[in-house]
């Protein structure tokens, strides 16, 4: 039984790359905080206002009182704790969905340029259809190929890019280079080998 909950909490701990569900140690903790302590007291609490289930002590007139205040207290720490947790979350599903983007817009280029010998300037070009947005991103294509993924949700990411451009935009033969403004402790392991963490030239 130890091995099979051993197993199960590094696959709570485990990422997309180790074939796990993502969660992080704060959501793990979360998540046992909310089975084992907000659950639990919610039960007695409810127990108590209705008349079932087990006896809940009091201290006199105002015993259910103080209990109410304790549960109150409790639900709002564990609620202080899983705000921030969540945004965290949500901000990092759009960052990992605006990069699959980013790299599934730069293999399309490649075959375009083989198809039309060029680089897509439109995204009529590029030909990705719906597949150029999605819930918080978006993206644009600028003349000479240059790529950008331009997210606008939630609000700590509005206005953040990734751009995919030439180093020089008049020489068909030069590198190119990513930039992207995200914070790169929220970037996935395959934007951070890619790009330079610093505002797009």
């Amino acid at each position: 039984m130890f091995d099979a909950l051993l197993s199960y909490y590094r696959w709570l701990l485990g990422g997309a790359d180790g074939g796990g569900s993502g969660l992080g140690l704060p959501e793990v903790l979360l998540l046992l905080a909310v089975v084992f302590v907000a659950l639990p007291v919610f039960f007695v609490m409810l127990g108590a206002l209705t008349g079932r289930g087990a006896p809940v002590p009091t201290t006199g007139g105002g015993g259910g009182m103080i209990i109410l205040l304790i549960v109150v207290t409790v639900v709002g720490v564990v609620a202080a704790s899983a705000i921030p947790t969540f945004l965290t979350y949500q901000q990092r599903a759009i960052i990992n969905g605006g990069t699959a983007l980013f790299m599934n817009a730069r293999a399309q280029s490649e075959m375009r340029y083989v198809d039309m010998g060029r680089y897509p300037d439109t995204l009529e070009d590029l030909a990705m259809g719906d597949q150029a947005r999605g819930k918080g991103y978006e993206l644009q294509v600028q003349p000479g190929g240059t790529l950008v993924v331009v997210f606008n949700e939630p609000a700590q990411l509005v206005g953040r890019v990734i751009v995919w451009s030439r180093q020089a935009p008049e020489d068909e033969y030069s590198d190119w280079t990513c930039f992207t403004d995200l914070p790169p402790e929220m970037a996935p392991a395959s934007l951070r080998a890619e790009c330079q963490f610093a505002p797009p030239p």
